[in-house]
């Protein structure tokens, strides 16, 4: 078990320098783009040009969407409020599950400080596992970021499993119940919803 900690803090250390470029690069990317719209369009339409006219108009259009809603962002105080936002939603209230998980199992994952740790990493392995195409609800990916991660820290793979079906449960049944309670509020249906998905945005657009 002891040697596990030890591979599991070495992993903690790793994981930290991996993803601190990682979560750098969109920011830059998104300023970028902020900054320079015009010269990030010309820089998609050279390297748009081998694929089918078609493709290269779509995402021609996509690129230019989301450039002109990036518009709307003003450096300043509004700037600095969208980063205390996600802040707090990230690693604070999306912790805070984790953490309630962690302990309701007593699971030993060393000081508070490192417990805090290990549930960021295990939240970035999350948000990587929800971007593969998986079943509704990401249902197996979700989980088996959580075996991926507690295993290297000498957590069993059973006890891995259950914490993370627990904690999927519970953003699961949160998200959905706040998502139809929004939808009552602005008297909105699923039905009303589905409709609007159907629609295609490239066809509507022109």
């Amino acid at each position: 078990e002891e040697a596990a900690k030890i591979g599991g803090a070495a992993f903690l250390a790793q994981g930290t320098l991996l993803l601190l470029p990682a979560a750098c690069v969109p920011v830059i990317g998104l300023v970028v783009i902020r900054l320079f719209p015009e010269r990030i369009l010309s820089v998609a339409r050279f390297f748009a040009r081998p694929l089918p006219a078609r493709v290269g108009a779509l995402l021609e259009r996509l690129l230019e969407s989301f450039a002109e809603g990036l518009q709307s962002l003003t450096f300043g105080t509004h700037l600095i409020w969208i980063f205390v936002h996600s802040i707090v939603i990230w690693l604070i209230l999306s912790t805070i599950p984790l953490l309630a998980g962690i302990y309701a199992f007593g699971i030993d994952l060393g000081s508070y400080t490192e417990t805090l740790m290990v549930s960021w990493l295990l939240l970035a392995a999350v948000g990587v596992a929800v971007a593969i195409p998986s079943t509704p609800g990401f249902f197996g990916t979700y989980q088996l970021a959580f075996n991926s991660v507690l295993e290297r820290f000498g957590v069993s793979p059973a006890e891995a499993l259950a914490l993370g079906l627990l904690v999927w449960f519970v953003f699961w049944s949160t998200l959905v119940a706040l998502g139809l309670l929004v939808l009552r509020s602005q008297r909105t249906s699923l039905g009303e919803l589905t409709l609007r998905s159907s629609k295609d945005p490239v066809t509507e657009s022109r």
